[in-house]
Parts: structure tokens; sequence; C-alpha cells
């Protein structure tokens, strides 16, 4: 039920906080930045509903990326144990865009060191009472208080102006009208931000949730595939859509990350290069394989190249989705592999039943295999164009291509189709260019 990453100095408090019996995975000491992070790479594995962590057993910046490692992998509540911090604190305030909705920071002492300090086990049990929400956590967020701040003084300043013109109060030549001055005035907190404030100049344009630069994203777009069932082709198109990428001059990362319990370990079988631009993996055909019987940490590799794309395996075992439907949900692209015939049809709306029972709202790519022109146009019209725009699903018919290390133009078209959003400006230009050259 309990996570605990912790240094020696906060984990006989945390211990009691939570009690032993329901602590499922735990780690104690003065970590380094490695260390730390396969420690929160253990924890997500080890599929923990709550995960204390205490600030001071690592530094900050490799505290960061532990959080989002751990993220990237699981949706669960992570408590902070941050002692000395206050509202303002620069990586708290980092920590919050990670949904960490609970800090607990007890006071340090620093001119009584030698003075036992008190237990922190009450502080800890009062939070982990709460519900996780934001409201417990909206005093650490400053960038809220400031816009608040400045909203406010905006206000005024309007409020001023239409006084002004209107001419209905009395206005000094030298400055604002007296009942302006006598509110400033009357709110010390008022002048006290203006005289601390460095106000930002306003925006220019409204900010997208996509951000271009240099012609490529900023940050790295992340391709999940996962199947309906076994043997659907997901390693099949990962290793295509990694080949693709690849073949046009991006660095590229495939990670295996099925479930060994539904279908064995592929690109183990791989191991004839070491993998190029981050140690510990495989290469081949220009992309670096990591394999999931290998301790990785998928968020700080993937940090390291252009592209990534996640083979999931099999994401749907005895009508449940496996644990790594989180990784498949956080990526920019989704793509479920199925197969054409009837059996796999009723394994596919099952699947797509239980992403909307999980208020899956992604759009989905359903890539059909195997299947003949008339059998894809079947399946295709079982879904009507209002629940096609519903449940956010597009269907493909994947080329018939035996072998994987062949790239075909149909292959190279499906792709293009399903990622045109997500390839750089640049590239985009040349495929549509390749499109109009067929027409």
């Amino acid at each position: 039920m309990y996570g605990i990453i912790s240094s020696s100095e906060y984990i006989y408090d945390i211990r009691h906080a939570v009690q032993d019996n329901s602590i499922w995975f735990e780690e104690s000491g003065e970590f380094s930045s490695d260390t730390f992070l396969i420690h929160c790479h253990s924890a997500a594995k080890a599929n923990v509903q709550t995960l204390i962590i205490d600030m001071t057993c690592v530094d900050d910046a490799s505290f960061i990326r532990g959080i989002q490692q751990f993220r990237l992998l699981r949706d669960s509540r992570i408590v902070i144990i941050a002692p000395g911090r206050v509202p303002g604190d620069s990586t708290i305030t980092t920590l919050l865009g990670l949904q960490v909705l609970d800090i607990v920071a007890p006071l340090v002492d620093v001119d009584n060191e030698d003075v036992d300090r008190p237990s922190i086990a009450p502080l800890i049990k009062a939070q982990l009472a709460l519900k996780p929400s934001y409201g417990n956590a909206v005093r650490w967020d400053v960038k809220t208080d400031e816009a608040a701040n400045l909203k406010e003084l905006q206000s005024l300043k309007k409020n001023f102006s239409k006084e002004k013109e209107k001419g209905k109060e009395r206005v000094s030549t030298n400055g604002p009208d007296q009942n302006l001055l006598d509110h400033i005035h009357s709110d010390p907190t008022i002048i006290e931000y203006i005289s601390n404030m460095d106000l930002p100049p306003p925006p220019k344009s409204v900010v997208k949730e996509v951000v271009v630069y240099k012609d490529r994203m900023v940050g790295t777009p992340v391709i999940a595939v996962g199947g309906v069932d076994r043997r659907t082709g997901s390693t099949w198109t990962a290793m295509q859509t990694a080949r693709f990428l690849a073949g046009r001059g991006f660095k590229t990362v495939c990670f295996e990350l099925n479930d060994a319990l539904c279908s064995p370990n592929v690109f183990r079988f791989m191991d004839f290069q070491e993998s190029k631009h981050t140690p510990g993996g495989f290469h081949i055909d220009g992309v670096d394989l990591f394999s999931n019987d290998r301790l990785i940490s998928v968020d700080r590799i993937i940090s390291e190249y252009e592209y990534a794309v996640l083979d999931l395996g099999q994401i749907i075992k005895n009508n449940k989705l496996n644990e790594g439907i989180d990784l498949f949900v956080r990526a920019n692209i989704q793509i479920v592999t199925a197969g054409s015939s009837d059996w796999d049809f009723d394994r596919l709306t099952a699947a797509i039943s239980l992403f909307q029972s999980r208020d899956i709202s992604k759009k989905l790519n359903i890539l059909i295999n195997l299947a003949s022109e008339q059998r894809f146009n079947e399946i295709n019209k079982l879904f009507t164009k209002q629940e096609k725009e519903d449940y956010k699903l597009s269907f493909y018919q994947a080329p018939y291509m035996p072998n994987d290390t062949t790239i075909d133009l149909r292959t190279e078209e499906l792709l293009t189709m399903i990622m045109a959003e997500f390839l750089s400006v640049e590239k985009q230009k040349r495929s549509w260019h390749f499109w109009k050259r067929r027409s």
C-alpha cells in the first residue's frame, strides 16, 4: 500500500505514521542521483498506492527527475517530506506541476541543532487523513498568488481609468484620484507586493499546448503501441515505427515494456550492437533498443532522444487493462493493434469499452493487421461515424509485410498519416510533397 524513500533522519517517523505492516517498498539513506532514480523506478514497479519521499535524501534536481520517472509509470498519490521549506520554494513549485499535492514541511530549528527534534509522525498522519486535492497545496503555488495579485492591480488601474474618463470623482493633475490612493494606502499588502514584484510583460499570444522550437517539438514525442491480444502485431508495429523515424534522420529509441506474463521479451534476441546514444541497450537499423528484462530508467533515457516508441505488448488480459496502460495514456500518440477475425473484433470492442470505463479519452489509432480489403471495410463500417467521433477512433489497414526490417511505400504513407501532427515541420513538408507527387 505504501512506498517509502527517505533519509535515515526521518525513516522511523514515516514508519510510525503508516505502520510497518502497510509498507510494500522501502529504501532509506542518502542517495546518489542514479541510485535515487532506480529507487523511484522500483517503487513504481511495486505498484504502491501512496509514495512518501523525503526531500533530504537526494539533491533537488535528482528529486524532480525521480518524481518525473515515477509519474511516467504511476498516477499514485505522492507525499513529500520537505523540512524547512516555505512557500516560494522553486523545487516544490515545480513538483506541483507533477501532481504532487501533499507537502509536509516541518520547521527546522537551526539554532538548536543539538536538541532532539519532535517526531513528525503526527504531521504525516494528518496529511494522509486528508483527501488529495489542489486546495491542500494552493499556498505553495506562488505563481497562482502572483497572478491573483497582478489581476487585482490591473483591476484597480482599470477602475481608476474609468473614473477618470467619466469625471465622477475629483482627479489630481499630478496623479490618480484620492479614492484610489486611499484604497491602496488602506491595504499595506498591495504596497509591499508592488515594491517586491517584478512584473512580467503581458503575453503576446495564447500559449499552445504543443510548442515548436527550431522546426522541432520541445520535449520528446512518445508513440505508444499496444495490442488487444497476443500476436496482434504490437512489436512489429513498434519496430516499423521506430525504423520509419530513424530512417528520416531522427535520433530514435524503442522500449520493450510488455508484460512478461502475457508475451515473451523479444529485444534481448537483438543483442547485436551496444546502444549508440545511451548505454545499457542494443542497437539495430539506426534504432536504440531497451528491453524490460533490464533495469532501465525510461524517463531519463527518453529525454536523450528526439522520438521514443513504446512497445507495450498485450495491454488487456482477463478483461482488465495491464499496468502499462499508464504509459499508454501519457504518450503523445496511441496505436492499438488488432487482428481481423471475429474473436479479434470481440477483444477490440472489449478494449474500447475498458478505455471508456477508465475515462481514457485519447485518440485511438486502431491498426487492423492481416486483413483483406473487404474484411477491413466490414470492420470499419461496424462503427458509425458518430461512434468514431464520440470514442475518438481512427481505423487503418496495416500493409502485409512479413519482413519487419523492410518499410514499403504503403507503410510510410500510413505512419506519416498517423504521426503527421508530431513530425517536425520540415519533415511534414517533405511528406506532404511526397503525397502530392503521387496524386
